[in-house]
């Protein structure tokens, strides 16, 4: 099994280029920085090291992946974003967002797509996505990115569902991808934990082990088109929750 897995030199892709390899695969690790690919998995077996960015040439990417043997599973997982409110962004912002958030997953995975209609192969492909396709982050080239891989991820699990090839993707939460070394980072995550009815912040490897169930043919091979939200529950926050402090509270205050 020939994994893709981009964005994978830090935090989730890392995690889930780990969680392939432990599974026997042989993975195709992408990612912008060489820096990062070399400290977290140089040097490990079955990984191939690959430095490009999605964003700016997928389909040259996608044929260099192919003249080292068949692929069996893309997993998109790259993201970016500029940080900057709509009042602020520049057209060339959103250009860097979408080239590499939508562009780069849709070409590079067009690509590879091919190839597995070609050869009548059954591929699998898996998004990471993010709570912010449906909910407003206040960075609007992300959370629009990830709205429109949503529906991309419908439209691809129809279209290629005839050829076998199954598109799935997870919607991650609150996800703790950074240290926790400042006494900033733990009261951040401290203040981001209290919305999550599991009371915690989710780890790289809860996304990654949901990437790996919907990958493989004996746990999700009647599963396409869906999306797995790994979030501990934070989609069910609700805004009465900042106004009173336990649900008795609630109904005594509303009683009129």
């Amino acid at each position: 099994m020939r994994v893709v897995v981009t964005g994978a030199g830090h935090g989730i892709g890392l995690a889930i280029a780990r969680s392939f390899l432990r599974e026997g695969a042989l993975v195709c690790a992408v990612d912008v920085s060489e820096e990062n690919l070399a400290a977290q998995l140089g040097g490990t077996e079955r990984v191939q090291l690959v430095r490009a960015d999605v964003g700016r040439d997928p389909r040259a990417l996608a044929a260099r992946l192919l003249s080292g043997g068949d692929v069996d599973i893309v997993v998109n997982n790259v993201g970016v974003r500029s940080g900057k409110s709509f009042l602020a962004i520049e057209p060339e912002d959103l250009r860097r967002t979408y080239a590499t958030n939508i562009e780069g997953p849709w070409f590079l995975t067009r690509d590879l797509a091919r190839q597995w209609l070609a050869t009548g192969r059954r591929g699998s492909v898996v998004f990471v996505l993010s709570l912010h396709a449906e909910a407003v982050r206040m960075n609007p080239d992300y959370s629009t990115s990830k709205a429109a891989l949503a529906m991309l991820v419908k439209e691809l699990a129809v279209e290629l569902g005839p050829h076998g090839v199954r598109v799935n993707a997870v919607a991650p939460g609150a996800i703790d991808t950074w240290s926790t070394a400042s006494e900033r980072s733990r009261a951040h995550i401290e203040r981001s934990s209290r919305p999550v009815p599991l009371g915690r912040l989710g780890t790289a490897d809860d996304v990654a082990h949901w990437v790996l169930a919907l990958s493989d043919e004996r746990l999700a091979a009647y599963t396409t088109g869906s999306v797995i939200t790994v979030d501990g529950g934070l989609r069910l926050h609700n805004w009465l929750h900042d106004l009173y402090t336990d649900a008795e509270d609630e109904r005594d205050t509303t009683a009129f």
